[in-house]
């Protein structure tokens, strides 16, 4: 550990008192997930920074605030970036279990496996990503994501393209029974 690290209290999300579920990015003081805060005043600055947004213009990563869980039949997710064309998810993948066949009209998908090894789709291509790895998912591609493995699939997906709500999903094939779009 860094002397910068130890001299500063390091704060995640979780420590808002929103989830105390434990991330593999706890290890490290680098990433999305983690800011470096000097004191409590900072927290409370800094979350109100968050609430309102970046400057306009800003090219900063924000964090969303707050970093909520999400459920999913397949495992979770952590929206902990979004700014202007850019949305950045820790996403979790539950073992044996993967996410619907899929494409999207207005983004791309960047990869990258922090704990864990994935199965990914991505057009007529099938390949195993492991830890540190990363792949594209290009606008329009159809893909997928499993978990062969016996623990849980931690990865960050870094979003990119002019619209990234949740409803530029279009399932082509579900496993737990949600809506497949023709």
């Amino acid at each position: 550990m860094e002397q910068w690290q130890k001299d500063r209290a390091l704060t995640r999300y979780h420590d808002f008192g929103l989830d105390e579920t434990p991330s593999p990015l706890d290890e490290g003081a680098s990433g999305a997930e983690w800011r470096a805060c000097r004191s409590v005043k900072e927290v409370r600055e800094y979350s109100v920074f968050t609430a309102q947004g970046p400057p306009p213009g800003s090219p900063i990563l924000t964090w969303t605030q707050p970093a909520l869980r999400v459920n999913k039949p397949w495992g979770h997710y952590r929206n902990v970036h979004r700014n202007d064309g850019v949305r950045i998810k820790e996403i979790v993948v539950n073992p044996e279990d993967r996410l619907s066949l899929q494409h999207h009209r207005h983004r791309s998908e960047h990869w990258v496996v922090v704990q864990g090894c994935g199965l990914v789709t991505c057009g007529l291509e099938t390949t195993i990503i492991g830890r540190h790895a990363a792949i594209v998912i290009p606008c329009g591609v159809v893909h997928r994501l499993a978990n062969p493995g016996a623990v849980p699939l931690y990865l960050i997906e870094i979003q990119l393209g002019d619209y990234l709500e949740e409803d530029d999903i279009i399932r082509l094939s579900d496993d737990y029974g949600r809506l497949v779009t023709l």
